[in-house]
């Protein structure tokens, strides 16, 4: 045999390679996804990034808009079709999730998010999870899986970073 084979048979021992379910959850997500907590910086960070966008003042639009081959009226249309061109790029599976076309679920993304931002911090949490579980069971009743729920989240605010 090779010289990496064993020199007796005995049977591979799982074992030796146990982990922790936390670790085996973080080696299957996406990588952009993490489970550290929101800081209050993250909070005050994404609604200055969408407040620029919804106000068509992003640096990143600004920088753009007047270029020959840029054709977005307004940031959050710059915004939504990113974040579906770039969302598509790392989960090419779940274009076939969104048949609504991507107009109108950009519309659908653009309320999701100021309505994340305005709860996410309010003195009673239950109100930002509860949206968030209301989402999260809605979509998964068209067979959208919870940790897709998740991993778009995480995404959208990601990509809130390209904007600011």
């Amino acid at each position: 045999m090779g010289s990496g084979a064993s020199k007796t048979n005995e049977p591979f021992h799982l074992h030796t390679l146990r982990r922790s379910d936390a670790d085996i959850v973080n080696l299957m997500l996406p990588v952009y996804y993490t489970s550290d907590p929101v800081t209050k910086l993250d909070i005050t960070n994404a609604r200055a990034s969408w407040s620029m966008i919804i106000d068509d003042t992003s640096p990143e639009y600004l920088r753009l808009k007047d270029t020959p081959d840029f054709n977005y009226s307004s940031c959050v249309m710059f915004y939504y079709d990113t974040f579906y061109a770039r969302f598509f790029d790392v989960h090419p599976m779940s274009r076939a999730m969104f048949k609504s076309g991507l107009k109108t679920q950009g519309k659908f993304l653009v309320k999701m998010i100021t309505l994340c931002l305005g709860e996410i911090d309010d003195a009673d949490s239950s109100k930002f999870v509860n949206t968030l579980v209301n989402l999260t069971e809605s979509h998964n009743a068209r067979g959208v899986k919870s940790i897709e729920c998740k991993s778009i989240i995480i995404f959208s605010m990601k990509i809130l970073i390209i904007f600011f």
